[in-house]
């Protein structure tokens, strides 16, 4: 029953800073909330977890939240992450988690691409551009798109057809790509455009397009080579990107070409030359690969080239990116991810590491936590490994169980035992 003192208490927020770049989590203690609070769409009895939007409360299920965004996957995994007194915190109305920066419209957006099914459902979650908008939105918010092709491929593809009303231009689109990550695979046709159109840009057009800076750091005045990410210039030496690069070896063949005209480039000057430009690289991780480069183990720190999990996984895509094989920094990344507090997810630091083509042997702790750890692997947590690391991961769990049950039988005979298996030779 709710009291006269209940309704008038203030409410306790506890605030907590997530390990994403724009984001925090709220937990947040009310001694009551309207029935009315409810999501009329997305407030399920089987639901497993509770967020408040807005002044909205949804109940959904944590494995297509999980599945889908590594921002929710890294909240809901750490029960230390939804500190609660009561440790009740996302499972009852009370005491929601509070996700801040999102719209009512743009949750519900990016839920309906969670659930909707194109086998059973007549699902119009990109009906219209505001929907196509919306999830751009939320999906880069939430750290999705590095992971989501097709999610990406079906924005572009409704926003450029015939139905988005209005319509979108190209120069609107390739703003849009750029603030939110879009890959450049999707922006060919734009790109086309752009580049066959005969007529000037207008002045709308121009304003789409990002101010165009110099990094702060790594913009170096005896630099040979200007690279641009995202809306900001790098000039470095060719040096250290051809001397631990295939890739840019092979990039950096032909000389740079010279602009007669950098219009809109800060502190550009005349016959400046004309910008490689990377797509599907952000400005963190370029910065982090360039760290390894010019970071000197003689006088600097190791500590200086990677602090944070983010870093470590950076600079593990940028390596595997650009083809850069060295087993020492690999080795540095892994054992920094290792130690890092709060302690990394062993599957993502697995799914990452394979994807990059890390040395299996770096990857022997992480295996162990997981092979020895009482829970079982979810499906969720499966489907997120690479397809042929499964079985093996489950091989080394059956041997770590059988020895288990072996020594609570008290079988310490060499010969009636069964042996330890080597894990790298199951892996």
């Amino acid at each position: 029953m709710c009291t006269i003192s209940a309704l008038c208490r203030v409410p306790l927020y506890h605030t907590v800073q997530r390990h994403h770049p724009t984001m925090s989590t709220v937990v947040k203690k009310s001694s009551i909330v309207r029935d009315d609070a409810h999501n009329n769409r997305f407030y399920f009895s089987d639901g497993s977890v509770i967020l408040q939007v807005e002044k909205q409360l949804f109940k959904v299920h944590k494995y297509f939240l999980e599945k889908h965004s590594p921002y929710f996957r890294k909240m809901l995994s750490d029960p230390k992450q939804t500190p609660s007194s009561s440790g009740t915190a996302g499972l009852c109305d009370a005491q929601p988690i509070h996700i801040p920066k999102v719209t009512v419209f743009e949750f519900e957006t990016l839920l309906d691409s969670f659930y909707s099914n194109s086998l059973y459902d007549d699902a119009g979650v990109l009906s219209s551009r505001d929907h196509c908008l919306a999830l751009l939105r939320a999906a880069h918010r939430f750290g999705m798109m590095a992971d989501s092709d097709k999610m990406q491929e079906r924005i572009v593809a409704a926003l450029t057809s015939s139905n988005c009303k209005p319509p979108i231009g190209d120069f609107e689109l390739l703003a849009l790509a750029e603030k939110y990550e879009i890959k450049m695979d999707h922006l060919l046709p734009a790109l086309e455009s752009v580049v066959g159109r005969v007529s000037y840009l207008t002045a709308e057009e121009t304003a789409a397009q990002p101010a165009i800076t110099r990094h702060a750091r790594y913009y170096l005045q005896d630099g040979s080579d200007v690279f641009q990410i995202e809306n900001q210039l790098f000039k470095v030496h060719r040096f250290f990107l051809t001397r631990y690069s295939p890739v840019f070896r092979e990039m950096l063949k032909a000389p740079q070409p010279k602009s007669t005209s950098t219009a809109g480039v800060e502190g550009a000057s005349e016959s400046a030359t004309i910008p490689i430009r990377i797509p599907n690289v952000t400005v963190s991780e370029f910065e982090t690969l360039l760290d390894s480069f010019y970071v000197s183990t003689f006088y600097d720190e190791p500590s200086a080239l990677v602090i944070t999990a983010a870093r470590c996984f950076a600079l593990l895509r940028m390596m595997h990116r650009f083809g850069v094989i060295l087993d020492k920094m690999q080795k540095h990344a892994i054992d920094a991810l290792n130690k890092c507090q709060p302690p990394v997810d062993d599957i993502e630091l697995l799914a990452v590491a394979m994807k990059c083509n890390v040395r299996i042997a770096y990857l022997m702790p992480a295996v162990e936590r997981l092979a020895t750890r009482l829970a079982s692997l979810t499906g969720a947590e499966m489907g997120r490994l690479p397809k042929d690391m499964v079985p093996k991961i489950c091989k080394v769990r059956e041997e770590v169980l059988k020895q288990r049950i072996w020594e609570a039988q008290g079988v310490h005979d060499a010969v009636s035992s069964p042996q330890k298996t080597s894990l790298c030779v199951i892996l």
